[in-house]
């Protein structure tokens, strides 16, 4: 009897799971993306995944993939996140060593099924 608990337990806890892992597929005007992200692991990758990078902040209502907020006036800035209630998607960097201005990309996100990260050499 108690397996059978366990197993319903296991089952029960499965979709919190998947929802937890998910791909967005994030489009503005000219340019697009994929991002692949695993919020039990803390991890996303954008495009083919070669680099997995950590989650800056994930609440229930935002998505902070990357954020860098400058300590001094040659550090860069950038901001990528994704509100998701409305998914509203930014993508802000700028770098005062090759920028006179920022790069700003907005559009919208819609999830698709996890795709999953590369598999690693080692």
């Amino acid at each position: 009897m108690r397996t059978w608990w366990i197993a319903i337990g296991l089952l029960a806890a499965t979709p919190a799971v998947a929802a937890d892992q998910f791909d967005l597929v994030c489009t503005a005007k000219k340019s697009g993306t994929r991002y692949r992200i695993d919020l039990t692991r803390g991890e996303w990758c954008e495009g083919d995944g070669t680099v997995v990078k950590k989650v800056a902040e994930a609440t229930t209502g935002m998505l902070f993939l990357a954020r860098h907020e400058p300590s001094g006036v040659r550090d860069k800035t950038v901001r990528l996140w994704v509100n998701r209630n409305t998914g509203e998607w930014a993508d802000y960097s700028y770098d005062p060593a090759f920028d006179t201005t920022g790069s700003l990309k907005k559009g919208f996100c819609q999830p698709a099924s996890f795709s999953g990260f590369p598999s690693p050499k080692f």
